[in-house]
């Protein structure tokens, strides 16, 4: 239970809420480009988020709940499996306030073995409205290997957002099927383009405008090793993909 929670905040449409813990440290990750990503997250205070926290949150105006399968995972990082219960209790305060839920699969196999996570992260998958995963994860979590295999084994989502790499993405919806290839894109760092083109779906109108969205803001993630690309100049070129500069709301 946190003591202190702050009012959201908002950046661009996007609300954040942050809490004070002050029995646990925060969880940090440090990029180190070209070699990888080191992760300080055991018993971290976001492992130890409650059913408080959930009722903490305002979700007055609040467009979408946009959860991930790695806070499902802390619980194995803590003793007291707090993490489901923040989880299991915010979804039914989204549900009941008529907020969608949206769910990045987001499995990590350094934080849960995939006969462990897989009936779990299936489960969160199953009661979201938007369900973004992966098709290399969903084959390694639940053996089904294509984009039409997986949205059989999740046929619950209104919308299903199964991403092929640099191949692209494919969104399944209750008008049938949409995919988009991906951007030709020079990588130079491939740590946040799953959660660049999450964003960018999201903020995106019809479904393959929504497609199309994700990819660009991948796309600007993947050409750097910024925390921030920088997206501002109109016609931003990565690699030989034109990316439109983001319109202002």
């Amino acid at each position: 239970m946190h003591p202190s929670i702050s009012p959201v905040r908002q950046f661009g449409g996007l609300g954040t809420v942050h809490a004070v813990d002050p029995g646990h440290r925060t969880g940090l990750y440090v990029k180190d480009p070209g070699r990888g990503v080191h992760y300080y997250r055991d018993g971290s205070a976001a492992a130890h988020l409650g059913p408080s926290d959930a009722d903490a949150a305002d979700l007055d105006d609040v467009a979408i709940v946009h959860v991930s399968g790695i806070t499902a995972a802390l619980d194995r990082l803590t003793p007291d499996g707090a993490a489901p219960a923040f989880l299991e209790r915010l979804i039914a305060r989204a549900r009941a306030a008529g907020v969608p839920v949206s769910v990045d699969v987001n499995h990590r196999a350094a934080l849960w073995a995939a006969s462990v996570a897989a009936p779990v992260l299936r489960d969160l998958a199953r009661r979201a409205d938007v369900v973004f995963v992966g098709r290399d994860e969903a084959e390694a979590l639940w053996g089904a290997a294509t984009p039409a295999a997986i949205r059989a084994l999740l046929p619950e989502p209104a919308e299903l957002v199964v991403k092929d790499g640099d191949v692209g993405a494919t969104v399944f919806t209750a008008d049938g099927e949409i995919f988009v290839p991906a951007h030709r894109v020079d990588v130079v760092e491939a740590v946040g383009a799953g959660d660049a083109f999450a964003g960018g779906y999201l903020a995106g109108a019809s479904a393959a405008e929504r497609l199309q969205a994700g990819h660009d803001r991948a796309a600007l993630t993947l050409a750097t090793t910024a925390d921030f690309p920088d997206p501002t100049a109109a016609g931003a070129t990565v690699g030989a993909a034109t990316v439109p500069a983001p319109t202002e709301s």
